[in-house]
């Protein structure tokens, strides 16, 4: 039997595999469409493929609080009960979001997107037929998220982690060969639907030949399954609406009071102000199934000791990438938009600032997901995602995007506070435990001599 300290290694490789596809995603594809395609039109995608963006709402929560529910059945052995709910959250998601994409759709092709975000380079016509083709392929992603969940509950995270990834870099490379080749949006997006549509195929015969339940066992979507998941599922909707707003929202934002090229400029920085997230959720993303075994099976003493390594790893983590990136920033930001983006210190700081905070209360976050306590997450996400918008709002002009950061960096303090808070509630930490361990760095990088020790001692 595999071994609970493997399953986390294998967990923390294949992020760490993740972790560099979306870092090799993020860097590569900003030059090399600004190359293509000029800061106008590629500010001008940026929004246009916002927009679909949206229908990951259709989601309505239940992937990931499915993923956390059938983690704790597949723990007791009712593999009955976890194929059951398996087949019932895909098929209320494939209805959900073949319905939200139709509204999107409509919406596109009756709003003068073009007019309201001074669009002057795409044209009515290819912006509602960018819009169709990216709400296609985030169907078929809302299908690979159920997936992921099935792989998790598994045991075999690191195999569903390692084929999602990999679907995403055959994506990206589908993205720069064409667009390196001239293709234009539209081409391009037809590209990643392509890509993701073949990546679901395989992950699905995949799946079929490495989790036996979900062939053995012959059953039929239940609304019944999926009823006990509705509380926290709708809480988790709420947040998914606040990420929408802190991520979606924020950038229409900056190019509706702004211009396409305020968009290109502040997606620099913002992704290379986000890079430290990466390797703080290459760890937490690993431990949130952790986290759910840990809490059904009762045993908070390691699961406390998990949170206190990984949120101080956290802090020490985001303090280093900001004093290296402020160093380092303006080669960086020079070299990979080759001098077609310009350097600005202080929207840069305010950024890594922001997203300093925002490493702090990952862990927390991911704590209370992991034990489907949604409720204490959604709502004061979805408020620090509208303060944010607001305040955005209020400060964004057609010459001036450091507001945008500014509120951005409001937002996340309010969520650290709150959610470092109830994750130490529900762990039943405290703050001093966490002053403790943040002074202990060979504890947070190796912890205590074996988790058989961490059993019986009062890590609080």
């Amino acid at each position: 039997m595999v071994s609970r300290r493997r399953v986390i290694t294998l967990g923390v490789a294949a992020n760490a595999y993740g972790q560099a596809v979306s870092v090799l995603v993020q860097i590569l594809t900003i030059p090399v469409l600004l190359s293509a395609w000029g800061a106008q039109l590629y500010g001008e995608w940026l929004i246009v493929s916002t927009i679909p963006a949206y229908l990951a709402l259709a989601d309505l929560g239940l992937s990931a609080v499915g993923a956390n529910e059938m983690t704790m059945l597949y723990a007791r052995g009712d593999f009955a009960r976890v194929a059951i709910l398996y087949k019932s959250v895909r098929f209320i998601i494939l209805l959900a979001s073949i319905i939200f994409a139709a509204i999107v759709i409509a919406v596109a092709y009756a709003f003068p997107i073009g007019h309201i975000f001074s669009l002057s380079i795409l044209r009515d016509d290819q912006i509602v037929g960018i819009v169709t083709v990216l709400s296609i392929y985030t169907i078929f992603s809302l299908q690979g998220s159920v997936m992921d969940g099935a792989y998790r509950a598994s045991g075999k995270y690191a195999l569903g982690t390692m084929i999602t990834n990999t679907v995403r870099l055959v994506e990206w490379m589908a993205v720069v060969g064409v667009a390196i080749l001239g293709a234009t949006p539209i081409q391009v997006a037809l590209a990643l639907l392509i890509a993701r549509g073949i990546g679901l195929i395989v992950s699905v015969f995949i799946l079929r030949r490495t989790v036996d339940w979900i062939k053995s066992v012959l059953c039929k979507p239940s609304m019944d399954a999926v009823r006990s998941l509705l509380k926290p599922a709708a809480a988790y909707l709420v947040m998914l609406s606040g990420n929408a707003l802190s991520i979606q929202g924020i950038q229409l934002i900056v190019g509706a009071l702004a211009s396409p090229v305020a968009v290109a400029i502040f997606s620099v920085y913002r992704t290379l102000g986000r890079l430290m997230l990466q390797g703080v959720n290459l760890v937490n993303h690993a431990l949130w199934p952790e986290f759910s075994r840990l809490y059904g099976l009762g045993n908070l003493t390691l699961l406390r000791l998990y949170f206190l390594r990984s949120i101080a790893f956290s802090i020490w983590f985001s303090i280093a990438s900001v004093i290296f990136l402020m160093i380092a920033g303006d080669s960086i930001i020079d070299l990979w938009t080759k001098g077609r983006i310009g350097y600005d210190d202080h929207l840069l700081f305010l950024l890594l600032l922001g997203s300093a905070i925002g490493c702090c209360w990952q862990t927390a976050k991911v704590v209370l997901l992991a034990t489907n306590l949604h409720w204490k997450v959604g709502w004061v996400y979805l408020l620090s995602a509208v303060l944010s918008v607001s305040i955005a709002a209020l400060l964004v002009s057609s010459d001036n995007i450091h507001g945008v950061a500014i509120a951005i960096i409001v937002g996340e303090l309010l969520a650290a506070i709150v959610f470092v808070r109830w994750a130490l509630i529900v762990i039943g930490g405290d703050m001093r435990g966490l002053g403790r361990m943040l002074l202990r760095p060979k504890a947070i990088l190796y912890g205590p001599n074996s988790e058989k020790k961490a059993k019986t001692e009062d890590v609080r």
